[in-house]
């Protein structure tokens, strides 16, 4: 007589998954040597299992990889349609993982809409879409003019002062624009979004 049920651990490797690392890998333990048991048994919400493959009768893995633009939880499941060698059916587990691969993207204004010789500069604000980490005025890219004053207000505002190099000289017309890198995060380490030019 072998009444017993077989039993299954599922474990997401990752405790956390952003943008710049949305994979984890899967392992699938059994109790026992299973039957039947394949990737249509196991169920995920919030992205998708590759990679799957079995290891030995008891030992499974895959890939789970995050949806792009989610903040939410992750999940990977298993059903309870495997037996195991002597027909026993088997039990479901889970396991989930805490996700967030939204970019945090910037908005750039430039205040003044023109400078001349009697106004040579203009002041320029960055608001991004969320709490960001090392943004600096290194992540500031900058034409026809020079960048000062660099300040940050809070964690997802900042100024400066934009001003041109010299006097435009007579007759010359040129176009100013400070825009943004991507050498900046938010809090979960997803990185920002590179920003157009504002002119």
């Amino acid at each position: 007589i072998d009444s017993f049920n077989p039993t299954v651990t599922a474990r997401l490797s990752a405790a956390r998954l952003n943008s710049s690392n949305p994979a984890s890998s899967v392992t699938f333990d059994f109790s026992e040597p299973v039957l039947g048991f394949d990737e249509n048994d196991v169920f995920v919400t919030g992205g998708l299992l590759s990679d799957f493959m079995a290891i030995d009768s008891v030992h499974y893995s895959a890939t789970f990889t995050a949806a792009d633009g989610v903040e939410s939880e992750g999940s990977v499941s298993v059903g309870t349609d495997y037996t195991d060698v002597r027909g026993n059916a088997g039990s479901g587990d889970a396991s989930s993982v805490e996700m967030d691969t939204i970019r945090p993207t910037v908005t750039v204004n430039l205040v003044a809409a023109l400078l001349n010789d009697a106004n040579t500069s203009s002041s320029v604000t960055f608001e991004f879409s969320e709490e960001v980490v090392d943004f600096d005025a290194t992540d500031v890219l900058v034409n026809g003019g020079v960048l000062s004053d660099f300040a940050e207000i809070d964690s997802r505002h900042f100024s400066a002062t934009f001003s041109l190099e010299f006097p435009a000289a007579d007759d010359q017309e040129t176009t100013g624009s400070v825009s943004v890198g991507t050498d900046y995060t938010d809090l979960a380490g997803n990185s920002g979004v590179s920003t157009p030019s504002d002119n």
